[in-house]
């Protein structure tokens, strides 16, 4: 093919992130970690930016995980993106796109006033630390050493539960009778709570016995989660909570323009919102 002579206006590398996980967890030619350890991130495309208005690829992660690999090329298989970097990703295609700053309206709480205010999306990725996989939690005897979760299995888990649960709410408006309706909802709750625990043992990377067997096998340890007790799942469940907490995003203070009243602010968002 002829070299394109509008090659050279194509989009650029509008900044440089360096992950919060330094390319660790993410399986072998799922990403290519340039030597400075910095990934350039490009602005959204044309296509990208309708493509973030697709409800249904949204909602099946399949267009989060196009835009990533188009705005991110070092990034093979986004599936594979590491919990402890999606926040990072998204935030620094974000800023590539549109710039630093993000308005976001809320109300105030003191005077119900309608207000607006502006988050500084550069301070906010700075923020992003990785949690310390490194050392292995004593659970009643047992070193269990945990992982950040993939955006394939974290993606798959809340497919399932969301359809469980729109099933959950269409059967109590159905016509059928109130036993069938009864012996139906409590498959969907029992269908939820499976993938809830499933969850939980997605987060494990290996179990070491007190006799030094280092159990590595998904489905080994996924049983173990499924039949441990009440006291050692809220331990496993805990320790993960704990784990997210490090690198989830901090708070934000806010002040009301209206009446000055000072609030704290959880910075959230997702794809639809956060890029529409």
């Amino acid at each position: 093919m002829d070299h394109n002579p509008l090659s050279k206006y194509y989009r650029q590398p509008a900044l440089y992130l360096k992950l919060p996980s330094e390319g660790k967890f993410w399986p072998a030619g799922s990403i290519e970690i340039p030597p400075n350890g910095e990934i350039p991130v490009l602005p959204m495309s044309g296509k990208d930016d309708i493509a973030m208005r697709n409800a249904d690829g949204l909602m099946n992660g399949a267009t989060t995980v196009s835009v990533i690999q188009s705005c991110c090329p070092c990034i093979k298989d986004a599936w594979q993106t590491p919990s402890i970097d999606l926040d990072a990703i998204l935030i620094a295609i974000r800023i590539a796109s549109y710039g630093n700053s993000m308005d976001f309206d809320t109300k105030c709480v003191n005077c119900k006033e309608d207000m607006t205010y502006s988050a500084d999306l550069s301070a906010i990725l700075g923020e992003i630390n990785a949690p310390d996989f490194s050392k292995g939690k004593d659970v009643n005897g047992l070193i269990v050493s945990f992982k950040p979760n993939s955006y394939l299995a974290f993606n798959a888990t809340n497919q399932e539960k969301y359809i469980q649960q729109r099933t959950v709410r269409m059967l109590q408006d159905s016509n059928l009778s109130e036993s069938d309706k009864i012996e139906k909802i409590k498959q969907a709750v029992f269908e939820i709570t499976e993938r809830t625990v499933e969850r939980v043992a997605s987060f494990i990377e290996h179990i070491i016995t007190p006799d030094g067997v280092k159990v590595e096998d998904e489905n080994f340890i996924k049983d173990f989660v499924m039949n441990a007790d009440q006291a050692t799942y809220n331990l496993l469940r805990d320790t993960i909570f704990e784990y997210n907490k490090d690198y989830s995003i901090k708070p934000m203070n806010i002040k009301c323009s209206a009446c000055g009243h000072e609030d704290i602010r959880q910075f959230q968002f997702e794809p639809a919102s956060f890029f529409g």
